[in-house]
């Protein structure tokens, strides 16, 4: 949001609001694959579950988001 009113001031103007916001991630690291296979398991018996195990290693998470807003001038 920052860039966006960055932009708007640019232009001798603010911005009013968000028409419109979509985001799209990626994740991966060691061990995420194994913990989203069990939590698939999520519809099952609670009891049946198995506990979920903690990997070390690093995760990486990757966030792209478009931002349509209103500015006014």
């Amino acid at each position: 949001m920052n860039k966006a009113n960055s932009i708007a001031q640019a232009l001798g103007g603010h911005v009013l609001r968000v028409v419109e916001e979509s985001e799209a991630a990626t994740v991966g690291g060691d061990g995420f694959n194994q913990v989203y296979a069990q939590t698939r398991e999520m519809n099952e018996d609670l009891s049946k579950m198995k506990p979920t195990p903690v990997a070390s290693g690093q995760l990486s998470i990757k966030s792209n988001v478009q931002l349509i807003v209103e500015i006014e001038g």
